[in-house]
């Protein structure tokens, strides 16, 4: 039986894999060059600015990605991939009084004093599952369409 702590370890992998796969992706897509093996990086080289290596965020990313997508099929759903991350990135997690489940809760920016709250999710289990299969999916969608185009394939054997 899966846990919440499981499943909330499988949801931050798998947003963590789909960031270095959009990256990967958009890096032999566009055949850029300036890659460094992560072995040989070492603190404060100085590597070149690529797809791989900029600081964009995972909404542009997808932005970009899905502008590369022919048809609506291939495209990533930005908006509940990004409200997703946001809620584990940005959010506060505590444990419900009323419940063994968690809540998290995301707070805009402060103005006037105030903020406001911009999202509440209760993280049950049927909860975590659904967000963990639709952050899944879309590793997934990149990894199907993940241009294998140089001469040293990273491409997965069979």
């Amino acid at each position: 039986m899966e846990t919440q702590n499981s499943l909330l370890g499988k949801l931050l992998h798998n947003l963590i894999s789909l960031e270095t796969f959009l990256r990967a992706h958009l890096y032999e897509t566009r055949e850029e060059d300036g890659f460094v093996s992560h072995d040989k990086l070492n603190v404060g080289d100085r590597v070149p600015v690529n797809s791989y290596t900029d600081f964009k965020q995972l909404s542009e990313l997808i932005e970009d990605y899905n502008n590369l997508q022919q048809i609506k099929e291939g495209k990533l759903d930005k908006e509940l991939i990004i409200y997703i991350r946001d809620l584990l990135h940005h959010g506060r997690v505590l444990l419900s009084l009323e419940s063994d489940n968690h809540i998290v809760v995301r707070f805009s920016k402060e103005k006037s004093g105030y903020v406001i709250c911009e999202a509440k999710q209760l993280m049950d289990i049927s909860w975590l599952k659904s967000a963990v299969n639709s952050i899944y999916k879309a590793l997934t969608l990149v990894e199907l369409s993940y241009p294998y185009t140089r001469e040293k394939s990273t491409k997965p054997k069979n």
